[in-house]
């Protein structure tokens, strides 16, 4: 397969998958985005939109694995650390959500979602244990 093509076919899942998603199709949207990693893995396009279709679909491991994936290879992207967090705080995962909003806050510190939830999160369950304050 000619690296020309792979690079067309992944575009055009990603274009296909987005309007899916678009018009409330996220399981339609999932389906193509899966092809779309499958065929390159390495490029950001198709796993963004897939955490995207996997959330509103409330598939919080599978959206955790693209974020996670998608945060190596964008690393300062805030908008994915920001939807690593949410997606961590979904599965009870406080501390590593905690880690991701802070993340956000430290490059953007008016990030009103990030310490919106970095608020909820100290609320919910302080993280400093008095054993470390030490």
């Amino acid at each position: 397969m000619s690296d020309s093509f792979t690079s067309d076919t992944y575009e055009a899942l990603c274009r296909d998958a987005e309007g899916y998603l678009a018009r409330g199709l996220a399981e339609q949207a999932r389906e193509l985005l899966l092809k779309a990693t499958d065929l390159i893995g390495t490029r950001p396009r198709a796993r963004s939109v897939l955490a995207d279709a996997c959330m509103s679909l409330g598939l919080w491991d599978e959206a955790r694995e693209q974020l996670v994936a998608l945060s190596t290879l964008e690393i300062n992207n805030i908008y994915t650390h920001f939807r690593l967090g949410q997606v961590l705080e979904e599965l009870g995962d406080l501390e590593l959500a905690l880690d991701n909003y802070k993340v956000v806050a430290d490059i953007n510190p008016e990030h009103h979602g990030a310490r919106t939830a970095i608020a909820r999160i100290d609320r919910k369950a302080p993280l400093d244990k008095p054993e470390e304050a030490v």
